[in-house]
Order: structure tokens, then C-alpha cells, then sequence
């Protein structure tokens, strides 16, 4: 929430086992007046999640990434990682 409330936009990546969730909430925040573009829900499977998380991390447009890992998946333990590796100022909080 807190780079929307900053103007910003979000990429929201999608768990790739129970997607409807955050997707979910992206149509919850449009519903309550989110202006659109504002974010952007991406689901990937599970064998192209590595490579597209890594490529979306990398990408040099993407200047903070702000998340919550559950550290169930390789998805999720490689994207923690590469935020870690790449924005030493990123909000990593693993459970």
C-alpha cells in the first residue's frame, strides 16, 4: 500500500499457487476508486515463474521492490534473493 499511497505504480506478482487472491485485492482497490494502471497483476506458472522473476527484478525500470516472502518456493526464495542482491533498501520481511 504504501507506494500507492506515494503515487507510485505496483507490479503485484501473484503467489503462482493461489493467484485469485492478490488479484483480488487489485479489483477491491479499483472498486474503492484506485485510479487505473495504478497496478498490475501478473501470474506466471510455476516453471516460468524463475525466469520471469528474475527478468522483472532486473529490469532497470524497476527502481524498489517492497514485498512479503513466504519462503514455500523456489519462486520465492530466488525472488527474495535477487530484491536482496539488487535494492539493498528493499522491505524484505520473510516469514
Amino acid at each position: 500500500m504504501t507506494p500507492l499511497i506515494a503515487g507510485n505504480t505496483v507490479i503485484l506478482k501473484t503467489s503462482e499457487h493461489v493467484p485469485a487472491t492478490q488479484r483480488l485485492w487489485a479489483e477491491i482497490l479499483y472498486e474503492a476508486g484506485l485510479p487505473a494502471g495504478c497496478i498490475s497483476v501478473i501470474h506466471m506458472s510455476p516453471e516460468d515463474a524463475p525466469d520471469l522473476v528474475s527478468k522483472l527484478i532486473e529490469d532497470k525500470r524497476v527502481r524498489w521492490v517492497g514485498a512479503l516472502f513466504e519462503l514455500t518456493s523456489d519462486t520465492s526464495t530466488l525472488q527474495a534473493r535477487l530484491a536482496w542482491d539488487r535494492f539493498w533498501h528493499s522491505a524484505v520481511d520473510v516469514t
